[in-house]
């Protein structure tokens, strides 16, 4: 497989997962970013954060449109899906795409509801903004693991993008599916979901057409498993 059909596919899978599993949880970090600003502020935070990730959000099908839901400044919006795809097209962004490991089409569909109606058009958290300007000192802190000192002066980093996913996710499936609260969630919170079993990572699986087909879309693999790219 070439290079460009191998984008090709995966960029199709991206497009057939967030259709399959409304709800699904993004995590992005971007690289080699068009703005210089961005890209700064990209590294600050996974730096700070010592995260893979530098943004959280949420994904499915709205309307008949598959969109991400970003919480960004100024204000959260759904994201055409087309968008995240040329970003990672071009290599400047790479995403990542988890579940819960009891994920249930309904909660999910009821956490891109929770979403849209509450999350969506809302302002982006400032505090994240305010936060940002004590990066040098939270970032010596950390490398102090001084953890206790920066929960007690409120620098944990909630980020309006993750809180307003865990939220949303939260009020689906009746409990803190990040495994803390949402305004203390953050891009690393999901990275400790994994390690722990308690999400599941999406990945792509290359398969062939003469293989057997299993489940309700094109070379889908076992449940919970998302579709693979032919």
């Amino acid at each position: 497989m070439s290079s460009d059909a191998a984008m090709n596919g995966y960029l199709a899978w991206i497009v057939q997962t967030l259709n399959a599993y409304p709800g699904v949880i993004i995590q992005t970090r971007c690289i080699n970013a068009k703005n210089w600003r961005r890209g700064l502020l990209c590294r600050g935070i996974r730096f700070m954060l010592g995260s893979w990730a530098n943004h959280t959000a949420i994904g499915g099908n709205v309307d008949g449109h598959t969109v991400v839901g970003d919480a960004t400044y100024p204000k959260a919006k759904w994201t055409p899906i087309q968008e995240l795809l040329e970003e990672i097209a071009a290599g400047h962004t790479e995403a990542r795409f988890y579940i819960p490991h009891d994920y249930d089409y309904d909660q999910g569909r009821a956490a891109l509801y929770f979403w849209n109606e509450n999350i969506k058009n809302s302002p982006y958290d400032t505090r994240a903004i305010r936060q940002y300007l004590f990066v040098g000192v939270r970032t010596l802190l950390k490398q102090l693991r001084a953890d206790k000192v920066t929960k007690a002066v409120g620098w944990e980093w909630a980020w309006f993008c993750t809180e307003g996913v865990a939220d949303s996710e939260d009020r689906a499936y009746g409990r803190m599916v990040f495994g803390k609260h949402p305004s203390k969630s953050t891009p690393l919170t999901g990275e400790h979901r994994v390690a722990d079993g308690s999400w599941i990572e999406l990945r792509p699986q290359q398969c062939s057409q003469s293989e057997p087909i299993q489940g309700a879309h094109p070379c889908a693999s076992l449940p919970f498993v998302a579709p693979a790219y032919c």
